[in-house]
């Protein structure tokens, strides 16, 4: 009676512990799913059942971790351990938050910890602490792969660690190794995963064989058709490939699926701004988590970024302003100095901007990126002193461009300092000798230094724009003619007819191109060429260059008494 009482305790403690794996792995998936709400209940029944429950402790603080609500996670964990000292699983729980704190000792001395536990054999230990140093920011694709290919060996079946292996190779650019750690759960283990197929997708997408990423997502979802990142990630693919027609009854779709679970929701929101770039519906997502958690400093996040990539800028400003007033500190990412600062610039509040783009500096933003927001918001707005101030200290900074000079030379420029001007573009010719901008800026600085044309110093430059522009005289028609003048000009000063002559005949030529453009300069060079002549004594010629002067302006005073002047 004894021994079959022992059986059927044996028997029922093997059920047991089955039957707590198959709610464990049913929680996993709703959490594969994206569905933490059905994921939580699951865990949440499993403690109620078992206090002392190891794995349903850290499940359940994993499924905070993963929507970045840590103090949850954390509390979890810390059960976990109070409750079951001996569970191995939530001190790398609580290792995972220390790591992501910038605590590497002392995530490595609980991963240690439980590696002991688990004396080696416990794969779950050694998949999840693999799993972080894959996914988190400052990974470790080393030490990810040592671990999972040693949980691999203590779970050769075991889709879970087969699949996450394969995205380890994949972070690392090893497709070949990612395509056999897929290709084993899908041939050796005859496993046919949504997961798996997903994933496969996202290496056919790296290769841009979008056909092939394609139908393994709609593969994935033909076996399940409620495993909403499948539809996120075809969404996303659609949009690459322009099948836009296809997005709109797949977002509908996918939106479906988050339902009212809030957390699903806000990755949606995030989704939708992010990847599908779906302004109004990232507002309206939003703005149906914010009515039941108005303080939700992430979902403030997307909305304002998504009005101010809609040009809201006033809306966007009083979003983000909501969204400082709530977010914890040490939560602020660089991007959100970056965009209060691009609507602030609009509105107008140059020093706030500047401010908010330091900021950023500090978070992590480039330098170079930091210092030339800071310049162009200025320049762009005409602020020329402050243009140039902040031109010089990104110059300070970063080494400057050719376009950095010019900013500063173009603002010297507007603000008259010719001299000064003519410093910085003389560095931009230096560096793009083939770039008429440059030498039309410095034409026109030293015609401002020598406005008498006493040095010709601008000179050189009209002749290099000559130069550079006849190559397409159409397209740098005002610049030519603007060469011809002054060259006409300054020969003419001196008398030197010879040499002004051809020169008057170049801007008639490209002026003829557009007459009605060109009209006012096209008068100077006929009537200097009619001056030319008379002074010559070949006075049919002087009157054919006066007439076509009147041509041009019937009521010019000064041709009609030039061609008086000639009748006598």
């Amino acid at each position: 009676m004894k021994t079959n009482y022992l059986i059927l305790s044996m028997i029922l403690g093997f059920l047991s512990i089955g039957l707590q794996a198959q709610n464990i792995e049913a929680g996993i998936r709703q959490m594969e799913n994206e569905n933490y709400r059905e994921a939580r209940k699951i865990f949440a029944d499993l403690i109620a059942k078992d206090n002392k429950d190891a794995q349903a402790y850290f499940y359940m603080g994993q499924s905070f971790l993963d929507v970045d609500n840590i103090d949850s996670a954390r509390h979890y964990f810390n059960l976990g351990v109070e409750n079951n000292s001996r569970g191995a699983l939530n001190y790398v729980g609580q290792g995972k938050i220390e790591y992501n704190n910038n605590k590497k000792v002392e995530a490595r001395e609980l991963f240690e910890r439980a590696e002991r536990l688990g004396k080696g054999k416990d794969w779950r230990v050694l998949y999840e602490i693999g799993r972080l140093y894959l996914l988190a920011e400052d990974k470790n694709l080393d030490i990810a792969i040592e671990k999972l290919e040693s949980a691999k060996d203590l779970a050769r079946t075991n889709v879970e660690v087969w699949s996450t292996l394969g995205d380890a190779y994949l972070a690392r650019n090893d497709g070949g190794k990612a395509a056999s750690a897929y290709d084993y759960v899908l041939q050796n283990l005859k496993v046919e995963s949504p997961q798996v197929y997903q994933k496969m997708a996202l290496l056919f997408k790296r290769s841009r064989t979008y056909e092939e990423a394609e139908k393994n997502l709609e593969k994935a979802i033909s076996l399940d058709p409620k495993f909403a990142p499948a539809y996120r990630d075809l969404i996303e693919l659609y949009q690459i490939t322009k099948k836009y027609s296809k997005v709109t009854p797949l977002l509908r779709t996918y939106t479906e699926l988050v339902g009212d679970d809030i957390e699903m929701r806000i990755r949606l929101v995030g989704f939708l701004f992010g990847q599908a770039k779906d302004y109004d519906a990232t507002i309206a997502e939003a703005d149906k988590v914010l009515a039941t958690q108005p303080n939700n400093a992430g979902m403030h996040r997307w909305k304002g970024y998504a009005q101010i990539e809609k040009e809201q800028y006033m809306e966007g400003l009083a979003t983000m302003e909501k969204f400082f007033a709530n977010v914890g500190e040490g939560k602020t990412y660089f991007m959100d100095y970056d965009y209060y600062a691009r609507a602030a610039v609009k509105l107008g509040d140059m020093e706030g901007a500047a401010a908010k783009y330091r900021k950023a500096l500090e978070l992590g933003m480039a330098e170079d990126d930091v210092y030339d927001k800071i310049a162009k918001m200025y320049y762009e707005n005409k602020k020329w002193p402050e243009a140039v101030e902040a031109y010089r200290q990104k110059m300070e900074k970063v080494t400057p461009t050719s376009t950095d000079f010019f900013a500063i030379g173009y603002s010297l420029y507007q603000m008259q300092d010719y001299k000064a001007a003519d410093s910085a573009f003389a560095a931009v010719t230096e560096v793009l000798p083939d770039w008429l901008p440059g030498f039309v800026y410095r034409a026109k600085t030293n015609e401002f230094l020598d406005p008498k044309q006493d040095s010709l110093l601008a000179k050189p430059f009209h002749e290099r724009i000559i130069v550079l522009g006849e190559a397409d005289k159409k397209k740098f028609g005002t610049d030519l003619i603007n060469a011809y003048r002054y060259l006409g000009y300054a020969a003419i000063k001196i008398d030197n007819f010879e040499e002004a002559k051809p020169i008057l005949l170049k801007l008639v030529e490209v002026g003829v191109m557009d007459p009605e453009k060109f009209k006012n300069s096209l008068k100077e060079a006929y009537s200097s060429l009619g001056y030319i002549y008379l002074q010559e004594k070949q006075k049919e010629k002087s009157r054919e260059y006066y007439m076509k002067v009147l041509e041009l302006d019937p009521a010019d005073e000064d041709a009609k008494k030039a061609l008086e002047f000639l009748k006598l």
